[in-house]
């Protein structure tokens, strides 16, 4: 079985890991931090905007 304190403790750790939507990295607070995609929706088709860096 998964030791739930070394989970909690490596998903805390968490450090610019490369994932599928950009870098991820987890904060003091155990907040992610990362940059949020903008799209724009129009007559049902989206749109890329920007990424919005926190």
């Amino acid at each position: 079985a998964a030791d739930p304190a070394k989970i909690k403790e490596a998903l805390a750790s968490t450090k610019d890991f490369k994932g599928i939507t950009g870098t991820l990295s987890i904060d003091e607070f155990h907040n992610p931090v990362k940059a949020a995609t903008i799209l724009e929706m129009k007559d049902g088709v989206q749109t890329f905007v920007k990424k919005q860096q926190p």
